[in-house]
């Protein structure tokens, strides 16, 4: 329940929280991703961020596939642009790019 000076003036519900989601995380607008395997280095994270980054990437959201291993494939979601002198970057600097869509 949304409530205001002690009246209910409204109610949040599942789908109201859904859109929101959808909305934070940008699923319904046009992006590029790129998804890249990342090891345990502490740095690792951060590197790929600047490569992207210096590269022509806006990154819009990062997503983690959830796994058991050391090795972590991360999902970048970017402002729509050419992966391809990204995933070059990243390659050259010995990240494993598993995916890029532009």
């Amino acid at each position: 329940p949304v409530v205001q000076d002690g009246k209910l003036v409204g109610v949040i519900t599942q789908t109201d929280i859904l859109r929101a989601f959808i909305d934070m995380m940008g699923i319904l607008t046009a992006t590029s991703r790129i998804d890249v395997v990342l090891g345990n280095n502490p740095g690792s994270f951060k590197k790929a961020l600047q490569i992207i980054n210096d590269s022509g990437g806006d990154i819009v959201n990062v997503g983690v596939k959830p796994q058991m291993t050391s090795d972590r494939t991360y999902y970048f979601r970017l402002s729509p642009c050419k992966t391809g002198p990204i995933k070059s970057a990243l390659e050259k600097e010995g990240f494993q790019v598993v995916d890029a869509v532009d």
